[in-house]
């Protein structure tokens, strides 16, 4: 049985669910999951970085080339050392398209349903509002620093 929370009214009705950009010749992605958190994707680009955090990811343990990948603990993602975005990394993987299908390549993100972020759909269980509504443009700034910082790692 599925279960279908709404979010009571609010910014999040005028945002949309999914946006596609290039910051530092990366692709990013931003997208609400089915909390109506909002999420921020980067692509990782061909070389070096891409293939030692394919072999950590495919080990699941640290990789050994200068220990800049570590598990994230909690989460089936790997974390680069020195990597800062809103609540850390929390994934890595192939991406789902909004109409289907995959994205290709290898894609780094995190979210935004941590402790102090308001999640609109998660709204029905809080008797008042907690955190903070972390918007689109939010996301937008954490995903081009993310890319940012993902393309210096890539080029050193």
């Amino acid at each position: 049985m599925n279960i279908e929370f709404k979010a009571p009214p609010g910014v999040w009705d005028t945002e949309p669910n999914y946006v596609k950009f290039k910051h530092s010749g990366l692709k990013c992605v931003i997208r609400r999951n089915d909390m109506g958190a909002w999420c921020g994707y980067v692509q990782l680009p061909k070389g070096k970085l891409l293939d030692q955090v394919q072999r950590a990811e495919n080990r699941r343990r640290v990789c050994p080339i200068r220990k800049r990948i570590v598990k994230s603990s909690g989460y089936s993602a790997y974390a680069l050392r020195g990597v800062a975005v809103h609540g850390g990394l929390t994934y890595c993987g192939k991406l789902r398209r909004n109409t289907g299908g995959i994205e290709r390549g290898l894609w780094l993100g995190f979210d935004c349903a941590h402790y102090q972020d308001f999640v609109p759909k998660m709204a029905i269980f809080m008797q008042e509002r907690h955190g903070q509504y972390r918007d689109m443009t939010y996301v937008i700034d954490e995903t081009t620093s993310l890319a940012a910082q993902i393309k210096l790692l890539a080029s050193g």
